[in-house]
């Protein structure tokens, strides 16, 4: 009986581990990571998902995003457009002393 309550909290703490392990890992990304992966998203076929990249983008504030951002001015949605106009506002904003 005991071998198997041990090898129950054994599972349960490797489950555990790898559970939190992967969740530290995937919050370790690099600020240029970040605009990378947020710069794919762009492109999404779904235009809420390029709304939301948008508006991320602007809040990092990064100026390697501009390039994106102005071709997603010439987004067929409306919305897609508008954010990224505010994104780039904010990230001339941020630039700006």
């Amino acid at each position: 009986m005991n071998d198997q309550k041990d090898a129950f909290r054994l599972t349960v703490a490797m489950v555990l581990f790898a559970g939190l392990f992967g969740m530290w890992t995937s919050g370790c990304q690099t600020p240029e990571q970040k605009v990378e992966k947020l710069t794919k998203k762009l492109q999404h076929k779904n235009p809420k998902v390029r709304v939301n990249a948008a508006l991320a983008l602007g809040q990092i504030g990064s100026e390697d995003a501009v390039p994106a951002l102005r071709q997603a001015l010439q987004d067929q949605n409306d919305w897609v457009r508008a954010a990224a106009a505010l994104a780039l506002d904010k990230i001339k904003e941020k630039s700006q002393p």
